[in-house]
């Protein structure tokens, strides 16, 4: 199995918790960082999935930047989130699935949780947070 191929690197705030949203100016100040550090794609013949959370589903998963950096981690989060959403394209239930999965429990972990998995075949559907 191909490792999971991660498309962004980690933003790491001055302090914990920290939100730079795309909206901010300072975002925009260095255009070349944008495109080397926050747009990215791959080009690949075939893949499981492509997922889009926010760090209240990554920060529990991935502590710190080097485990969201490591295919190990991701291995294990991929096992666990595919062990409670069947992730083929006929799951009808994938829905409430995923959202029982997004109530899971980590002490001082508490942020808002929203996640976006996009399975090849599979139909459009709604997200929810």
């Amino acid at each position: 199995e191909v490792p999971a191929r991660i498309l962004n690197t980690p933003d790491s705030g001055e302090y914990s918790g920290q939100t730079q949203f795309m909206t901010m100016p300072e975002v925009w100040q260095d255009s070349e960082a944008i495109f080397n550090r926050r747009i990215n794609f791959a080009l690949v013949p075939e893949f499981t999935a492509l997922l889009a959370m926010t760090d209240g589903v990554s920060d529990p998963h991935f502590p710190t930047d080097n485990d969201f950096c490591d295919p190990i981690h991701w291995g294990k989060f991929w096992a666990e989130l595919s062990d409670s959403v069947a992730m083929i394209p006929q799951n009808e239930a994938a829905d409430s699935e995923l959202l029982n999965w997004l109530d899971f429990w980590v002490d001082g972990e508490h942020d808002d949780r929203t996640i976006a998995v996009f399975i090849p075949g599979a139909s459009s559907r709604r997200s929810h947070e």
